[in-house]
């Protein structure tokens, strides 16, 4: 999302995806006391009282919120075993005597997620394809070699960030679609792996 500041200059204000259970809502901060989650503007104010206990005041109601977990440090690469099982950073949130599991991620990191969770395997053989446009850094894999779910197969710059990309199953590298050094168009296959 843009934004102008004085003098005509654009600000790129960051978007997260949130789920809760099968809801989900695009958030973006507006200002110090504003945030649009999907459409919509809601003033609110986040306000630490203890240790992992905070009010939150939206829209003119008070809701106290209790953090019972957060993620786990991670480093970008997906999908992670400090993320929840689909990559997104999960945290157990406690509202009103009830628990709350609140995934959340950025707009980059769910547009690669949701891509990949698109690709599913019917003969055998599954062709990792790029999420996005970008540059290829890195082959991390060689034709005949095994490889396991979730290693990494290609590195991928798009946006000025690196992007590992893994192997969806368990296999053999059947054949290496791209170059180091290569601009790939987004749809375009990276790399292919045969199930045994």
């Amino acid at each position: 999302m843009e934004t102008t500041q004085e003098g005509g200059l654009p600000i790129l204000i960051p978007i997260y995806r949130a789920a809760i259970d099968k809801a989900s809502f695009k958030i973006s901060v507006v200002s110090d006391s504003e945030i649009r989650l999907d459409e919509k503007v809601h003033t609110y104010d986040l306000t630490p009282l203890e240790l992992g206990l905070y009010s939150l005041l939206l829209d003119g109601k008070t809701y106290t919120l209790q953090l019972v977990e957060r993620p786990k440090p991670n480093h970008l690469s997906l999908p992670t075993e400090s993320l929840s099982s689909d990559g997104a950073n999960s945290f157990l949130i406690g509202a009103g005597g009830r628990q709350y599991r609140v995934k959340v991620d950025d707009e980059r990191s769910w547009l690669l997620r949701s891509f990949l969770s698109k690709v599913h395997p019917t003969t055998g053989t599954t062709t990792v394809r790029a999420p996005m446009p970008g540059l290829i850094l890195r082959v991390e894999v060689k034709h005949g070699e095994r490889v396991v779910q979730g290693q990494g197969l290609i590195v991928l710059e798009a946006m000025k960030m690196e992007n590992e990309i893994r192997s969806l199953t368990a296999g053999t590298v059947k054949e290496i679609h791209v170059d180091v050094g290569k601009p790939v168009e987004k749809g375009e296959p990276l790399v292919t792996v045969s199930e045994d």
